[in-house]
């Protein structure tokens, strides 16, 4: 995919090792050789991850949706669902907008297979009330932060802590009525 990317429309990748530097050595000794050399660098997708561009990764992550079912692959599902949720979150784009509101949509469908209280869907709440803050939409923000915040303490989670202390934050610096104002 990395390499040639013209040729392939979509990818997915369950498990394996991204960078042979890092793995167990003895399996990379036996395929690579002994000592290690610069032919581990060159096949690392360590290396070569700035080729994949975050278009590539949408539309890979996309196509890959169409084919893999939450009930059929429900790990796979969801590790797609997410990575594809928090791609349109983060990525550079001419529809930031647009892909805001498709993170959200995609956080919502975790969410609904998510209904225990676990980390798992602390982090994906946190997830989905940090794009809705970003659109200010701060009456929906609120009792996910709380729910997952709830969660982060039980789990003594300070990394899920923090994260919901910078959504606040960033809550805090934006006055609530631009935000109710942007719910449109």
């Amino acid at each position: 995919m990395l390499h040639h990317s013209d040729f392939y429309r979509a990818a997915v990748s369950d498990c394996g090792c991204h960078d042979n530097r890092m793995d167990k050595i003895w399996w990379n000794e036996a395929w690579m050789g002994w000592p290690v050399g610069p032919w581990y660098a060159a096949n690392s997708n360590v290396t070569h991850a700035g080729k994949l561009r975050g278009a590539i990764a949408v539309q890979s992550l996309r196509e890959a949706l169409e084919i893999v079912t939450a009930d059929e692959h429900p790990e796979l599902w969801e590790s797609a669902t997410l990575n594809l949720a928090n791609a349109l979150q983060h990525l550079p784009s001419a529809h930031p907008g647009q892909n805001m509101l498709e993170s959200i949509e995609l956080y919502g469908q975790v969410l609904e297979r998510r209904s225990e209280a676990t980390l798992a869907r602390a982090r994906t709440l946190a997830s989905k009330a940090n794009a809705l803050a970003h659109l200010g939409r701060y009456d929906e923000v609120r009792p996910m932060l709380v729910e997952a915040k709830s969660i982060f303490e039980q789990s003594r989670d300070a990394a899920g802590l923090a994260g919901i202390d910078a959504i606040e934050a960033e809550m805090l610096a934006c006055p609530a009525s631009v935000g109710e104002a942007s719910h449109g």
